[in-house]
Parts: structure tokens; sequence; C-alpha cells
């Protein structure tokens, strides 16, 4: 026997052992619906396959979402975004528009929900230094006219928003946020 037939003889045995049984069936009606089974069972996986693709693709799309908003794998809402304009026409106030502060009380209150909060706050004239209360998070906004961004985590509770300059709270420039 040459090596030839040799690893010929070896191929053969493995296939024999990885082939399915093969003995001839007597009945023909059997022989149909081994085959029918065998196709159904193919059908069946390639659908599954398919399937769980599909799946796959879908549920990347629908789990897009900002990166701010996902944390260790745990999705969160979206944040919420509040505009501001500090000193309007030169008055020591804080605006928040499209907002009605509650009860026109002074100084005026937002309701907000807990969570992420993205502040855009409009310096209009230089010489103001907003700091949110409490938060550690939210450094100081001062500098020339322009928008400063702020994104911080606000628990249930009252933040008070104001003006540090001496004087400029006390004349109006602060706001209270009700975080819900």
């Amino acid at each position: 026997m040459t090596e030839t037939d040799e690893v010929d003889r070896i191929w053969r045995e493995g296939l024999k052992r990885l082939a399915p049984d093969t003995t001839p069936m007597v009945d023909a009606e059997a022989l149909v619906d081994a085959g029918s089974r065998r196709s159904r069972a193919r059908v069946t996986i390639a659908a599954a396959a398919i399937l769980v693709v599909c799946s796959g693709a879908v549920a990347v799309v629908l789990t897009r979402h900002d990166p701010a908003t996902v944390v260790r794998g745990i999705d969160r809402p979206p944040p919420v975004v509040v505009d501001l304009v500090d000193a309007p026409n030169g008055a020591l106030t804080i605006a928040v528009p499209g907002k009605v502060s509650g009860h026109q009380r002074q100084p005026p209150q937002i309701v907000l929900r807990a969570g992420l909060v993205e502040f855009h706050i409009e310096l209009r004239s230089t010489g103001h230094e907003l700091r949110l209360e409490g938060v550690a998070g939210f450094a100081p906004v001062h500098g020339p006219p322009g928008v400063a961004t702020r994104i911080v985590q606000l628990h249930p509770g009252i933040y008070r928003l104001y003006c540090m300059l001496p004087g400029h709270a006390e004349a109006g420039e602060q706001i209270f946020l009700d975080v819900r």
C-alpha cells in the first residue's frame, strides 16, 4: 500500500464517520418523508439564521443613541435642554425663552425633569458670572458675549442659578430650578 492509498483510506473512513446513516429505506413513502423532514429542517434553520441576523440589524438601528444618554450599557432619556439668556437688554435678570416661570414669582422658578440637564446660556454682556448652587460639575459661566453650554446631572430638589457678582442676585439675576 502506497502513502497515497493510506491517505485515501483515512479520508474515506473519516467521511463515513461524519456522514449520516445512509441505510437504504425499503418504503418509498418513508424515503420521501425523510427527505421532506430534512428539507424542512434546512429551511427552518435558514429562516432562524436570517431572523437572528435581521433582528440584530434592527436592534443596532434602534439602539443608536447619543453617547451622553448611555452609561455603562444602561439607556437613559436624552438630556433636558434649558435655554437661558443672562442679562437680556442690560437687565439684571435670567430669562428662560419658551418657558413661563411659575406664577410669575420673584425670583422666577421653572420645573425640570430630574436627570441629565443641558444648559445653553447666552451671555449678552461681559461682567457676569453664573453659578448653579450645590452642583459641583457646573463650572461658573463667564466671559465675552456668546453661548456657553454646561451639562450636569440634577437630582430632585430646588437649585438656584445666580450671578456671583455682589448685588446682582439680589437685584434679580437669579432663577430657581424645581427639579422633580
